[in-house]
């Protein structure tokens, strides 16, 4: 069986322009096409089971307040 857990950070991306001006301001970032990015790579690594941490559950962040676990 092949586990993935992997932290989405909400969906926003990272690196260094994530905490531009303040720290956290990342996390006010829509998901955008980085959630699809991440769902094409769980899909490449092909897990039985995926364990995701910091999962918006429908905020707006996601496109019409959409449940990230869901999409």
């Amino acid at each position: 069986m092949r586990f993935l857990l992997y932290n989405i950070r909400y969906g926003t991306g990272s690196g260094p322009h994530f905490h531009r001006l303040l720290p956290g301001m990342g996390y006010l970032r829509r998901t955008g096409p980085r959630l699809e990015s991440l769902i094409d790579w769980f899909r490449e690594l092909d897990p039985d089971v995926i364990g995701l941490v910091e999962v918006d559950v429908g905020s707006y962040r996601t496109a019409g307040g959409r449940n990230q676990a869901e999409i």
